[in-house]
């Protein structure tokens, strides 16, 4: 492939000082070819990186999807168990207040048996009391 307009004299690609034309180098029709298939396998190369690389970003968006669905679900599992756990606590309070209900039972229970034991003993001294009495009458 010729160009005119350009000395076939000047080799180097720089301005020649005589015309002022610059020469281009003829390239044969193989070279030509072989620099259009290079183009091609360049080309086809790039958009099969190009695909490659869609398909990459499709797997990252998917994966972007399925930390979000995990942050989403460990979110409101972390919710639950703070409702659990607070619900837990409003049993606890109410456990203690029925152990300190439950104590305070347990603690009329000893006075009374205190009291009933107290009854009983003074009974059986009173009706020891009164046989020994009775016998220190009778014993006229």
């Amino acid at each position: 492939m010729k160009l005119t307009g350009f000395t076939p004299e000047n080799t180097t690609g720089a301005p020649d000082g005589l015309t002022g034309k610059v020469r281009i180098l003829e390239t044969s029709p193989a070279t030509v070819r072989v620099y259009s298939a290079t183009v091609r396998v360049y080309s086809a190369t790039a958009r099969v990186y190009s695909a490659f690389v869609r398909v990459y970003l499709a797997i990252v968006r998917v994966y972007s999807a399925f930390v979000h669905i995990y942050s989403a679900t460990v979110r409101v599992y972390s919710a639950t168990v703070r409702v659990y756990l607070a619900f837990v606590r409003i049993y606890s309070a109410f456990v203690r207040i029925y152990l300190a209900i439950v104590h305070v039972y347990l603690a009329f229970v000893r006075v009374y048996s205190a009291t009933v034991r107290v009854y009983l003993q003074s009974t059986v001294l009173l009706q020891l009391l009164s046989v020994n009495y009775e016998a220190f009458m009778r014993r006229d």
